[in-house]
């Protein structure tokens, strides 16, 4: 879909290791609106994005994951129930204990989207030919994320809360993640940012900040 760009010589797969020694390059900036190419970009993967959050099996909340680099899809996911566990989604353990959405993530037996096209970007390399595998390094790859309403439409994403997704996320080395947030609207968070904004959302929505001592 988009012109398709040679890796730089030193583009190994190191997913899971830390970056503190290599060359980070210029700063990223925490977030921003995303206009021009990355727009036009963002925009060319939406109706892909979408196919991928419809193959979604989870009845409370519908989401797709992607990861581009160089032009190219190296993992994508959906959230899903773990094999064997689909009980838990019929009817939906979160929605049965009446959990508040944003909170108690670890309350579900699926799997996030997030965390499911990391897993991907792992199978793909392993079935790739040796010489091909630098390809899946998340290395600087970029996360787009939408979420589906109950009618199968893209719905705007609100503020990232989830740190099930965002530690592995930083972790990996991917560079930022976009979020759709309606219209043209679409905002990407790098990954540090990415994270932090979910440590404090979540805090925020479980109303733990309000119980803390002054």
């Amino acid at each position: 879909m988009t012109e398709k760009h040679n890796p730089p010589p030193d583009d190994g797969f190191y997913m899971g290791c830390s970056a503190g020694g290599m060359n980070q390059g210029p700063p990223i900036p925490p977030r921003k609106i995303l206009t021009g190419d990355d727009l036009e970009e963002a925009k060319k993967w939406m109706d892909y994005l979408t196919e991928v959050a419809g193959r979604s099996t989870c009845t409370r909340s519908k989401r797709g994951v992607i990861i581009v680099k160089y032009g190219e899809v190296i993992g994508k996911g959906f959230n899903r129930p773990y094999n064997g566990f689909e009980a838990y989604c019929h009817p939906c353990m979160r929605i049965k204990l009446d959990v508040p959405h944003k909170t108690r993530y670890e309350l579900c037996s699926g799997e996030h989207a997030e965390r499911v096209a990391l897993d991907d970007i792992i199978c793909n390399m392993l079935k790739a030919d040796k010489e091909l595998r630098y390809k899946f390094n998340p290395w600087k790859a970029r996360m787009y994320h939408i979420a589906l309403d109950d009618s199968g439409n893209p719905m705007a994403s609100g503020d990232p809360s989830c740190t099930l997704c965002s530690g592995p996320i930083l972790k990996s080395g991917i560079v930022d993640v976009v979020l759709w947030h309606g219209g043209d609207n679409y905002e990407a968070y790098n990954a540090r940012t990415f994270h932090e904004l979910s440590i404090q959302n979540m805090v925020k929505h479980s109303g733990l900040d309000k119980r803390a001592s002054p």
